[in-house]
Protein backbone atom coordinates (compact mmCIF):
# COMPACT_ATOMS: atom_id res chain seq x y z
CA UNK A 1 0.00 0.00 0.00
CA UNK A 2 1.34 3.42 -0.94
CA UNK A 3 1.56 6.03 1.77
CA UNK A 4 -0.50 9.20 1.23
CA UNK A 5 1.20 12.27 -0.17
CA UNK A 6 0.89 15.69 1.37
CA UNK A 7 1.45 18.97 -0.41
CA UNK A 8 2.42 21.79 1.94
CA UNK A 9 2.11 25.36 0.77
CA UNK A 10 3.11 28.19 3.09
CA UNK A 11 1.26 31.32 2.09
CA UNK A 12 1.13 34.84 3.44
CA UNK A 13 -2.55 35.48 2.80
CA UNK A 14 -5.75 33.73 3.80
CA UNK A 15 -7.12 31.31 1.26
CA UNK A 16 -10.68 30.31 0.52
CA UNK A 17 -11.76 26.70 0.11
CA UNK A 18 -15.40 25.66 -0.22
CA UNK A 19 -16.48 23.84 2.91
CA UNK A 20 -17.66 20.40 1.84
CA UNK A 21 -17.57 18.43 5.09
CA UNK A 22 -15.69 19.89 8.03
CA UNK A 23 -13.91 17.59 10.46
CA UNK A 24 -13.27 18.35 14.09
CA UNK A 25 -9.53 18.98 13.83
CA UNK A 26 -7.18 21.57 12.39
CA UNK A 27 -3.99 19.79 11.36
CA UNK A 28 -2.26 23.01 10.22
CA UNK A 29 -2.57 24.55 13.70
CA UNK A 30 -0.62 21.61 15.11
CA UNK A 31 2.32 22.57 12.86
CA UNK A 32 2.11 26.36 12.84
CA UNK A 33 1.37 27.21 16.47
CA UNK A 34 0.92 30.69 17.97
CA UNK A 35 4.34 30.32 19.61
CA UNK A 36 6.02 29.52 16.29
CA UNK A 37 4.16 32.34 14.52
CA UNK A 38 5.39 34.76 17.21
CA UNK A 39 8.99 33.61 16.65
CA UNK A 40 8.61 34.03 12.88
CA UNK A 41 6.99 37.48 13.07
CA UNK A 42 9.02 38.70 16.04
CA UNK A 43 6.03 40.13 17.93
CA UNK A 44 2.94 38.96 19.84
CA UNK A 45 0.33 37.42 17.51
CA UNK A 46 -3.36 36.65 17.46
CA UNK A 47 -5.24 34.06 15.45
CA UNK A 48 -6.86 34.96 12.19
CA UNK A 49 -9.42 32.24 11.54
CA UNK A 50 -7.35 29.54 13.25
CA UNK A 51 -10.37 27.92 14.86
CA UNK A 52 -11.64 26.68 11.51
CA UNK A 53 -11.91 22.91 11.14
CA UNK A 54 -10.27 21.14 8.22
CA UNK A 55 -12.28 20.77 5.02
CA UNK A 56 -12.63 17.10 4.08
CA UNK A 57 -13.98 15.25 1.07
CA UNK A 58 -13.25 11.54 1.07
CA UNK A 59 -9.50 11.02 1.46
CA UNK A 60 -8.75 14.58 0.36
CA UNK A 61 -8.53 17.35 2.95
CA UNK A 62 -7.41 20.95 3.29
CA UNK A 63 -6.21 22.55 6.51
CA UNK A 64 -5.25 26.17 7.08
CA UNK A 65 -4.17 28.39 9.94
CA UNK A 66 -3.22 32.06 10.09
CA UNK A 67 -1.76 34.45 12.66
CA UNK A 68 -1.16 38.20 12.47
CA UNK A 69 0.78 40.65 14.62
CA UNK A 70 -1.34 42.30 17.34
CA UNK A 71 -1.29 45.89 16.08
CA UNK A 72 -4.91 46.66 15.36
CA UNK A 73 -3.91 47.74 11.85
CA UNK A 74 -5.60 46.18 8.84
CA UNK A 75 -2.22 45.64 7.18
CA UNK A 76 -0.55 43.84 10.10
CA UNK A 77 2.17 41.33 9.14
CA UNK A 78 0.75 37.82 8.83
CA UNK A 79 1.93 34.24 8.51
CA UNK A 80 -0.27 31.40 7.27
CA UNK A 81 0.04 27.70 6.54
CA UNK A 82 -2.07 25.85 4.00
CA UNK A 83 -1.92 22.05 3.75
CA UNK A 84 -3.61 20.21 0.89
CA UNK A 85 -3.64 16.44 1.28
CA UNK A 86 -4.38 14.10 -1.62
CA UNK A 87 -4.67 10.32 -1.45
CA UNK A 88 -2.28 9.70 -4.37
CA UNK A 89 0.82 11.30 -5.84
CA UNK A 90 -0.90 12.08 -9.15
CA UNK A 91 -3.72 13.90 -7.34
CA UNK A 92 -1.22 15.88 -5.25
CA UNK A 93 0.72 16.87 -8.36
CA UNK A 94 -2.44 18.04 -10.15
CA UNK A 95 -3.51 20.08 -7.11
CA UNK A 96 -0.06 21.64 -6.80
CA UNK A 97 0.18 22.50 -10.49
CA UNK A 98 -3.27 24.11 -10.50
CA UNK A 99 -2.37 26.30 -7.49
CA UNK A 100 0.46 28.09 -9.29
Amino acid sequence: MKSPYVVLLAVFALCYVTNVRAGDTNRASKILTAELAQKILGAPVEAGGSGMADTEMGQTWVSRVSYHVKTGAASAPEVSLLIRHAPAAADAKTTFESSK
